[in-house]
């Protein structure tokens, strides 16, 4: 299966301010500095849906602030994927940053931070050199992760991050010197639905950018286009084409916004 496409350039600011429109909560305060432990494993994290007119929709709130709503037959089995966040910082830390709710890594952390926000920082070294930051917010069920070959670096990055909840997805935003990626940013915001239906071969990426509505570029397992919309591009992998095939002709994006940068 081809590698996915992660945090390539893209090359417009749309200026329109999503933030707020679906209620997202104030950072929580710090809360008092518990007894360190390592968290269980959480159970499967569903994203929010509603129904409409036999049709499932799916609100998205992507890590920068942007906003869509995907629409789709409960057939495509969308619902049930596994949600995950991409983005990175752009000034700061050398970072990237994903979210999912999938518990802590396997192993003992080499340090163990308390994190502004409450809950604790977990730092792991990974066998390819780099360090695996996990921040465990009390109270949230996201997981929010960073990538960075640097450990000296890794408490000022964690620590440098506020996670805000938005309609059941997360915004992440950062304080002091750093910053993280708006769309139009080299490693901009992404969501992933993965695992579809069970199948750990069948995403879908959606990436906020403005693009130039485009048909089907791809192959039996993979599929790039752009919304007809021309803000959002979509790819697709899978071990058939015949998936590919129902998500182009069943998906429905719509009410895409993009947050201002």
């Amino acid at each position: 299966m081809k590698t996915a496409r992660r945090f390539a350039p893209f090359v417009f600011f749309l200026t329109t301010a999503c933030l707020g429109s679906r209620g997202a909560s104030p950072v929580a305060a710090p809360s008092p500095f518990p007894s360190p432990s390592i968290p269980p494993p959480r159970t499967h994290y569903v994203a929010p849906t509603f129904e409409e007119a036999g049709r499932t929709v799916m609100p998205l709130t992507f890590p920068d602030g942007s906003q869509a709503e995907l629409v789709y037959e409960p057939k495509l089995g969308l619902s049930n994927a596994s949600p995950q966040f991409f983005t990175s910082f752009i000034d700061g830390c050398p970072s990237d940053i994903t979210g999912a709710a999938r518990g802590m890594p396997s192993g003992d952390p080499v340090d163990l931070l308390r994190h502004p926000q409450g809950g604790f920082t977990h730092v792991y070294e990974n066998d390819d050199g780099y360090y695996d930051v996990v921040l465990d917010i009390e109270d949230e069920p996201w997981t929010v992760r960073l990538w960075t070959e640097e450990k000296d670096s890794a408490e000022g990055c964690a620590n440098s991050l506020r996670v805000e909840r938005a309609g059941g997805w997360v915004i992440v935003r950062a304080v002091g010197a750093a910053r993280v990626a708006s769309v139009g940013d080299h490693g901009g915001p992404q969501i992933g639905l993965i695992n579809i239906g069970g199948n750990h071969e069948r995403w879908i990426l959606l990436f906020p950018e403005r693009c130039t509505p485009s048909e089907v570029d791809g192959d039996q397992t993979f599929a790039d286009w752009c919304d007809a919309s021309g803000l959002m591009r979509v790819h697709v992998y899978s071990d058939s084409r015949e998936f590919i095939d129902r998500v182009r002709e069943g998906l429905e994006i719509r009410n895409i916004c993009h947050a201002a940068g």
